[in-house]
């Protein structure tokens, strides 16, 4: 009877060790069906050798955060899907979730710009002619382009638009493809404030301003890169100085003036819009979900700036008054975080106070996903949105009315309009009116037409 039951053990050892052995190979037969189908969705839009390198610079471990910041000044934090983009005056680097560094690549650009649009990288140096695409973890294409680089765009699938000079135009826009051919060309007698490619299709959007009486006159221009014989549709806005155009879909454009946001149809009607009533456009910044959070206001005369959050259709959701002069701004679906100098804050969409930090030598904030990252000083750190006690635990009793100071809520509307004061300041040069726009590239477009807004107004 004993000899029975130490069989039975044996069969039934036996029995678990076939099933942990074939649960192993079924993981793994999983694990490589994973990397196999991650290979080919990348090779689809970029080389093998492209997408080996970023599916194995995602797997690559790191040491966590903080890391030390590499040499260089921080010029840009910005996301690019999940992974953590740096842009410094020498290099750019990218950065898995775990800290681990994926790419660092020199670039020797005067005055660096960079674009984002999902996993592609597109730098650019405005006022030269050097343009480089990467994926997350290596460089896909670079060119040289014949006249000076005004600015640029890129879409998730590699393609990319650059707005330069010419001889026999006021500016060009040439569309290359991922692997940096020639798709389309147009040239304009109007200078180019804006553009932006379309994620969904092969459309793009550009935006002109132009003066007409001495008034602005500006207008956005849909164009699809497989159709060469001009525009599919127009839109104007006459009186008004176009800072930037999005894309959001096939069928919705985003425009930002400075008098309100717009929202456009597919056929280029307009179908929302709101006014800036408190204000010139500080800065903007969009949440994962769609919101839009405004930053409004002039610092520097009132000492307070008013923050506006709009849904995706425009309407207002809240407005509240701030005395933190907001240097810098990113939101997820949760928080607002504001960046002044050497502080930051987290607050509640209702301009509620959630937690405040002095963080010496504060250069810049992303959020991507459930993080927070932030450059101070030396360091690249990140922090826990749900661990947003950290920063409480860090809080400085240090009282500064200019950047420490908590927000404070207020249930009005202002009523007086900032048409006037906008176009004031828009007279006085497009990188006055535009008042670098956080987290996009605005200021640079705007001075991208290598024309003051000034002179063509007659002012």
């Amino acid at each position: 009877m004993a000899q029975l039951t130490d069989l039975e053990k044996v069969r039934r050892s036996r029995a678990r060790r076939k099933l942990a052995h074939n649960l192993a190979t079924l993981l793994l037969f999983a694990a490589i069906i994973a990397v196999v189908t991650a290979l080919v969705r990348h090779a689809g839009d970029f080389d093998l050798k492209t997408a080996y390198s970023d599916i194995t610079a995602e797997m690559r471990g790191g040491g966590g955060f903080p890391t030390v910041l590499p040499g260089g000044n921080v010029v840009a934090l910005q996301a690019a899907g999940e992974t953590l983009v740096l842009l410094t005056d020498t290099n750019l680097y990218t950065y898995n979730r775990s800290g681990g560094q994926m790419l660092d690549a020199q670039h020797g650009m005067a005055n660096q710009a960079m674009k984002t649009a999902k996993e592609r990288i597109l730098l650019y140096d405005r006022g030269g002619t050097r343009v480089e695409l990467y994926s997350r973890a290596a460089r896909v294409c670079a060119l040289s382009t014949d006249y000076t680089i005004h600015t640029a765009d890129v879409a998730s699938n590699g393609n990319f638009a650059v707005v330069t000079g010419a001889s026999d135009a006021l500016a060009r826009v040439v569309v290359y493809n991922k692997r940096g051919s020639e798709i389309f060309r147009f040239s304009s007698d109007k200078p180019i404030i804006s553009l932006d490619l379309s994620n969904s299709r092969d459309l793009m959007y550009i935006g002109f301003t132009d003066t007409s009486n001495g008034e602005f006159l500006s207008s956005i221009r849909k164009f699809q890169l497989s159709y060469n014989e001009g525009d599919l549709g127009r839109k104007d806005f006459p009186g008004e100085l176009l800072l930037l155009v999005e894309s959001l879909s096939a069928n919705s454009v985003r425009a930002f003036t400075d008098q309100r946001v717009v929202l456009l149809d597919g056929d280029m009607s307009e179908a929302a819009s709101y006014i800036f009533r408190d204000g010139q456009l500080e800065r903007y910044c969009v949440t994962p979900d769609g919101r839009i959070v405004l930053v409004m206001g002039n610092y520097e005369k009132d000492k307070r700036l008013s923050i506006v959050t709009l849904d995706r259709d425009l309407m207002q959701i809240n407005r509240f008054e701030t005395d933190i002069n907001v240097t810098d701004i990113c939101a997820d679906n949760n928080y607002i975080y504001l960046m002044a100098r050497d502080y930051l804050h987290v607050l509640g969409f209702d301009g509620s106070a959630i937690a405040s930090a002095q963080i010496g030598k504060l250069q810049s904030i992303e959020a991507i996903g459930s993080n927070l990252y932030y450059a101070a000083g030396t360091e690249l750190d990140s922090i826990d949105t749900k661990q947003l006690d950290r920063l409480d635990a860090n809080k400085s009793a240090a009282s500064d009315s200019s950047t420490s100071a908590p927000a404070s809520a207020s249930a009005d509307v202002a009523s007086t309009s900032a048409q006037s004061n906008a176009l004031e300041n828009a007279s006085e040069g497009s990188d006055k009116a535009v008042s670098e726009l956080s987290k996009t590239d605005v200021s640079s477009a705007a001075a991208s037409t290598e024309i003051d807004a000034s002179s063509q107004a007659g002012t």
